[in-house]
């Protein structure tokens, strides 16, 4: 298991580009996985956004710009 730097998120091993990380919380498995997508007609705007989803009971929870505030989210913060 590898974690992210810094915090007990842990890495999937599935995810090829390390855009995706999942912790346990309260025997819910959360998940945080980063989208990217295009912004303009060029396709040479990047916009990033962080998804976060939990396992069972809940579902998406949301998207946040940073994986600091979608961490916050993931954890019970809004």
């Amino acid at each position: 298991m590898k974690h992210l730097k810094g915090t007990d998120w842990i890495r999937h091993n599935c995810s090829p580009h390390g855009g995706a990380y999942y912790k346990m919380i309260k025997g819910v498995r959360v998940d945080i996985q980063r989208k990217e997508s295009y912004t303009s007609r060029s396709n040479n705007v990047y916009k990033r956004c962080y998804i976060v989803t939990a396992n069972r009971p809940i579902g998406c929870l949301g998207q946040r710009n940073t994986f600091k505030k979608a961490m916050e989210l993931a954890e019970g913060g809004k």
